[in-house]
């Protein structure tokens, strides 16, 4: 190659690389100004975007950030906040929770009362149910309403040990419409209307609940009906 021939190619790659740096840097920060989805946007500092939320939605807010004012970007800091757990007895915090009862209660006949904590997640037909029993401060039991809808429960000594036993009752609801199998509309069951009831007794044994007994009513009950009476709703 002559000598001619190799200036001309220096300045080629010299203007190529030239040309290569401003394009990056043009496109880096438009990409941070126009909001483009993260698959279009060019590399930037990892530095910037170290926060304690999922990986994509940091990914989504970062140009909202840098483009809001001083008072937005407290806010979103706030926002990526973790949430207080309602409850602090382990790994089920993380389950959505709409409303939580805390009961004391003498479950083993000591005369010391234990913490009962009962939740309730959102929903109406499917909202879900939770006892947590704790002594000294570590959960020994979870009981869930996971026979059927519409759970409700009582805590009593049903058989006069001493020890309360934790009852729980769930809907069995017939999902058949009318013309479906021989169900009318005057026996067609919706969500709102009386279910029979799968009712299952958790008893202490040992320090810790089991399930004891179970058995499904054959009379109907409301949605999430109560049972004030002393002992287990008749079948």
């Amino acid at each position: 190659m002559t000598k001619e021939g190799k200036i001309i190619l220096v300045l080629v790659v010299t203007a190529f690389v030239g040309w290569f740096v401003w394009h990056t840097l043009y496109r880096y920060e438009n990409d941070y100004s126009s909001g483009l989805p993260v698959k279009h946007r060019t590399a930037r500092p990892t530095n910037e975007v170290q926060l304690s939320t999922p990986q994509g939605q940091i990914k989504r807010e970062i140009p909202k950030l840098f483009n809001a004012s001083e008072k937005a970007a407290v806010n979103f800091s706030e926002a990526l906040k973790p949430a207080q757990p309602l409850s602090t007895t382990g790994s089920d915090n993380q389950e959505e929770v709409s409303a939580v009862k805390k009961l004391k209660i003498d479950i083993n006949g000591d005369q010391i009362k234990e913490d009962v904590i009962v939740s309730r997640g959102p929903g109406v037909s499917d909202q879900s149910l939770k006892i947590e029993v704790l002594k000294d401060g570590k959960k020994i039991s979870t009981i869930r309403g996971e026979f059927g809808i519409q759970s409700n429960y009582k805590i009593e000594d049903i058989d006069n040990d001493d020890k309360k036993e934790i009852i729980v009752w769930s809907g069995v609801w017939d999902p058949r419409l009318p013309g479906e199998d021989g169900v009318t509309e005057q026996t067609y069951e919706g969500h709102s209307a009386p279910h029979r009831y799968i009712v299952a007794t958790y008893k202490l044994i040992r320090g810790e609940y089991y399930l004891w007994h179970v058995y499904t009513t054959k009379r109907k009950y409301d949605p999430m009906f109560t049972w004030d009476q002393k002992g287990l709703p008749p079948e």
